[in-house]
Order: C-alpha cells, then structure tokens, then sequence
C-alpha cells in the first residue's frame, strides 16, 4: 500500500521522521515547493478570492499525489496521504485498514483520519460542535460516519482508487486544500474516523504559516464563541 508525504522540506529528513511507516506502506515523499508558477490572479471560484500562493501549492500538491498515485493503487487498494507534520497511530490504522476489508466502496471515497489543530484533551467539545452522522461501528472500535463542517484542516487521510480517478479529471485546482464540501459536489463521499488516528505535531511550523494553536478549547476569551457553535451544531442534527 502507497503512502505520500506531503513536503516543503527536505524530503531525506522528512523520510527518516516517518520511517516507522515503511515496514507497513511504500512510502514516497513528494516535495512540493513552488511546483509551478503561481498567478496572483487565481480565484478560487467558490469563495470569489484570491489564493495565496501557499494555499493554490498546498491544493495543487494534493492534486499531483492524485495523479501519481493513480498509476500505483489498485483498484481495491487504499493510498495513505499525509502531510509532513502528522504523526500516526500505526496500530489503530492497521485496525481500520483490517476493518475496511470488509466494507465494499462503490464510490470515489476519502477517510479523513485527523483534523489538525485537534489535541485528546479537546475531542469531546469537538465532537459536540462536529456531531457524526451515518455512523458505522467497526471490529475495532473505531466509528466512519459523515459531518458537516467545511474547511477543517487534515493532516491526514485515505482514498481509494475511484477517488483518485476522478480527481485526475483535473491538471490544476480551483479550490482551496480541506475544501471538503467541493470534493462531495463532485461524487466523492467524505467520511471521518473517530477517534482520530493522525494527529498534528503542533511543535512543527505550518506550511501556510497559520497560527498552531489548538481548535476546540475553551477559554475566557472564546467561552461564548464555542458554546455558540456547540448549541448551532446540535440543533442542526435534529433539522
């Protein structure tokens, strides 16, 4: 089974940080600084914005591993794809992979294994204002089932071969990486597992240099803020 490493960084160091992965997957390292030239005039056609250059990278190196990976996974097999900064719970994910075996997918699929930000001590709030839907118990113990927030990030997930066909349909994005609602207008169904089996390592810079401060906690300053979204997220299940 292939697993793409998503990189700006030298990809001999990036390889050493996740050789405990390369007894299980075949591990290939995609560096992705500047692959192509970038356009300031890009918009991403959903939000009518422009890009920054490093979110129009961070979609279309999603984009090449697609590509790439279509040449090399089956079409029962699954492909990793994570970025530099995940860390993964090897024994979990060799379960749910165990548990996949079972499960037939007629549809271009992604299982998203972690969101980023995300730490254990946040997941019950997580799980208030991100409710799961459809959910299916798996041996175990781990639960696939769809949410409905946007634009969470992902430090980690799988796809299986009708996902990657479909997305080499297209040479360059126009959306945005982590636009998960867009990939689920194109066919793609898009479940998430819980518990997480990637996390983030927050000691590691964003390749976007986003603020790597932990999603989910609450505080003096966003205590309304988060009971807010809670109380949205709820009422919503039952609409």
């Amino acid at each position: 089974m292939n697993c793409y490493v998503l990189t700006i960084n030298d990809p001999e160091i990036v390889r050493k940080s996740f050789s405990y992965l390369s007894s299980s997957f075949d591990l290939r390292i995609l560096l992705n600084r500047n692959p192509i030239q970038y356009n300031h005039s890009f918009i991403n056609m959903r939000n009518k914005r422009i890009l920054s250059k490093a979110e129009f990278n961070c979609s279309f190196g999603h984009l090449k591993i697609a590509h790439e990976a279509a040449r090399f996974t089956s079409c029962n097999e699954w492909c990793l794809v994570l970025e530099d900064d995940a860390v993964v719970d090897l024994v979990n994910l060799k379960h749910l992979l165990d548990d996949l075996k079972d499960i037939c997918f007629d549809y271009p699929t992604a299982i998203v294994l972690g969101h980023s930000k995300t730490v254990p001590s946040n997941l019950i709030v997580q799980y208030l204002k991100q409710p799961m839907f459809v959910k299916s118990n798996l041996a175990s113990g781990h639960k696939l089932g769809l949410i409905r927030s946007n634009y969470y990030g992902t430090v980690g997930y799988l796809v299986n071969h009708g996902y990657l066909k479909l997305m080499c349909n297209f040479k360059s994005p126009f959306w945005c990486a982590d636009d998960w609602s867009f990939l689920q207008s194109l066919g793609i169904q898009v479940l998430n597992t819980r518990p997480p089996i990637v996390w983030e390592d927050l000691n590691t810079p964003s390749s976007i240099n986003n603020p790597l401060l932990p999603h989910h906690m609450f505080s003096r300053n966003n205590f309304l803020k988060e009971c807010k979204a809670i109380l949205k997220s709820q009422l919503l299940r039952f609409w």
